[in-house]
């Protein structure tokens, strides 16, 4: 994703912001970082659980890393006076908060400590930078927050009903298999 993100400052600096190959690396490489610390994570309970509380504990911890990553984009391709890369910028993380509060909707924790941690950092580079994208972002973003964990909510609202739906449903057809075979 990282890598898709840093195409416009690559190919179009004069428009995106002079954003140095060296940032592009490190943004890639907090990606690739908190991916990998999110691979060893799966891979220890890929085939047994050990303890769920624990696991829940690790899984938020994760979330919190991961989250922290990539808000930190935000930050590393910020360019302050540009507006053009302002509003790339702003636009990428709501790509990604978005995306992170629909994937996790599952779990509702996970969902609110991934959504608000990479909506913290990258609202902190708003509060700190110097322009009126970032004045307005500023002010907006927390409303913006909570219009996002409302939705997530909501999907996950209707995950759930979906799910047990599905469960009646199958209850329902192996009552009527046993109703079935009894009959004949």
């Amino acid at each position: 994703m990282t890598v898709f993100a840093s195409i416009p400052f690559i190919v179009g600096p004069d428009s995106f912001g002079h954003v140095s190959w060296l940032a592009i690396v490190a943004a890639i490489g907090v990606q690739i970082l908190t991916s990998a610390l999110t691979r060893v994570l799966y891979i220890a309970n890929r085939d047994k659980v050990r303890d769920l509380h624990k696991l829940q504990r690790e899984l938020l911890l994760q979330q919190v890393v991961y989250s922290a990553g990539c808000g930190t984009m935000g930050w590393i391709f910020w360019c302050d006076g540009n507006a053009v890369n302002n509003l790339s910028v702003v636009l990428l993380l709501v790509c990604v908060v978005w995306a992170g509060a629909f994937t996790r909707a599952a779990h509702r924790q996970i969902m609110t400590v991934g959504t608000a941690t990479v909506s913290i950092v990258f609202m902190a580079r708003f509060a700190i930078a110097p322009g009126m994208i970032a004045h307005v972002m500023t002010f907006l973003a927390p409303f913006w927050l909570a219009y996002i964990l409302l939705m997530g909510t909501t999907a996950r609202k209707r995950v759930d009903e979906m799910l047990s739906v599905r469960f009646a449903n199958e209850d329902l057809t192996d009552a009527l298999r046993v109703a079935r075979d009894d009959a004949l």
